[in-house]
């Protein structure tokens, strides 16, 4: 059957015929994995009958059923009898790559780890000390005295003065994030975000039933209008932002367009989830949203990139309005970080020690980005010198996932655009490279 004799037919999965090359099964495999890692295919859809899709992309039937076949081995997909194929639970935004020796790391964002070794000294140093017991006890799952005047003193550092009885210590951004969402969000809220924005806060999202509504902008970040018409025509219950150093893109979100999101966000009524994770890359990270937006604001800062990974810690304030629903699911959930994890960082942060990391981190990455910089002049440089990637507009004949399956071929590992993408393309590919990683 002619490929054209499909147009305006619904599939729910309609690769381009272009990016296939021979060995065809295997090709028509790697697209298939590569847009249920990226959530392109949400787990449990139902995948093309095998016929339709071979007549859609005009090749055999044989060669659509040994893609598939190669997809259940890998545990993909799977096949109820006389119902079809569908994608397996647990695969979609899959941000982690297995490590091959010969591969080398652009899309992962690794933290610097030089400064791990200090760390390793100073946990033995809070071992030692006489209360180390303790930390291997059931604690407060808000954090103890100390731990909450060290991620006071962290904040204040970026511009958030939060009192002591509205910060709370979770396990991680990530973890962070699956606590807001949960206590304040339920399965068919809206959520407005960035067009391109974290992929592990789109995985949260749809395993929660929760819709992501992408919003237009421009250099500067979120379109004020923008975000007014998209309130208008959706009942949206919040909005993520990541205004010192959005990832995957760069964009810093000048003072004035902060004015001006918060303002529409107060009107509204809205609830802002400020993930300020990447503030620390630049030394004039600018006034946060929380700040003028304070009555219905979470504020995110993670230790994970700017001091240690392993440790696992983030800071979260939020506001009194909001403190039942955050408590009960603290207490619910028990998504509280380890008592030693937050002892450790909570000792970085009173020493001083974190200026140091902060500091050589910034010139580390600020050198590896002059050298991106160096074989790719054509490319514009973005406001944070410092940043841990770099985001490549690609030719217009070029997706995200086929340059992606391009760079693997060539043991590169890097993350098209489609795995940050919320909502319709908008003709644009990407690509985004990390620097600090390989």
């Amino acid at each position: 059957m002619p490929i054209n004799s499909f147009e305006n037919y619904p599939l729910t999965w309609a690769p381009v015929r272009g990016n296939l090359k021979y060995p065809y099964y295997a090709s028509l495999a790697n697209l298939l994995e590569y847009d249920i890692e990226c959530g392109v295919l949400p787990e449990n859809t139902m995948l093309p009958p095998q016929r339709e899709l071979a007549d859609f992309l005009d090749i055999s039937l044989s060669t659509v059923t040994k893609a598939y076949s190669l997809c259940k081995l890998k545990g993909l997909v799977y096949g109820i009898v006389g119902k079809g194929t569908f994608v397996t639970s647990g695969h979609s935004n899959k941000t982690v790559i297995p490590e091959t020796d010969c591969m080398i790391e652009m899309g992962l964002t690794l933290p610097l780890y030089g400064h791990n070794q200090t760390v390793a000294q100073i946990a033995g140093e809070v071992l030692k000390l006489p209360s180390a017991g303790s930390l291997f006890e059931y604690s407060d799952p808000f954090g103890t005295p100390k731990q909450i005047m060290a991620a006071q003193k962290w904040l204040s550092l970026f511009g958030v003065d939060a009192p002591k009885e509205n910060i709370m210590i979770a396990s991680g951004a990530q973890n962070a994030l699956a606590l807001v969402l949960m206590s304040l969000f339920k399965s068919g809220d809206k959520i407005a975000t960035d067009l391109y924005t974290y992929p592990n806060f789109i995985g949260l999202a749809n395993m929660l039933g929760i819709e992501l509504i992408g919003v237009k902008g421009d250099e500067s970040g979120i379109l004020p209008d923008a975000l007014d018409q998209v309130c208008k025509n959706a009942k949206i219950q919040g909005i993520y932002l990541m205004p010192a150093c959005a990832n995957p893109t760069n964009i810093v979100m000048s003072a004035g367009r902060r004015a001006d999101i918060a303002l529409q966000i107060k009107k509204t009524g809205i609830i802002l989830i400020e993930d300020d994770t990447y503030a620390f890359v630049s030394s004039e990270q600018g006034v946060p949203m929380t700040t003028m937006q304070s009555e219905r604001s979470i504020y995110i800062n993670s230790v994970s990139k700017s001091l240690c990974a392993g440790l696992r810690v983030a800071f979260l304030s939020f506001p009194d309005i909001l403190r039942k629903a955050i408590e009960s699911a603290v207490y619910n959930v028990n998504l509280k970080t380890s008592s030693l994890n937050a002892e450790i960082a909570a000792e970085i942060i009173i020493r001083g020690t974190h200026r140091g990391f902060i500091a050589e981190k910034q010139q580390e990455a600020a050198r590896r980005n002059e050298v991106y910089f160096k074989h790719f002049p054509e490319t514009p440089k973005p406001p944070n010198a410092s940043t841990y990637y770099q985001w490549l507009r690609l030719p217009s004949d070029h997706t995200g996932r086929l340059f992606e399956l391009m760079c693997r071929e060539k043991n590169v590992n890097v993350y098209g655009s489609e795995r940050f993408r919320v909502g319709e393309a908008d003709g644009k590919n990407y690509v985004r490279r990390a620097t600090t990683s390989p």
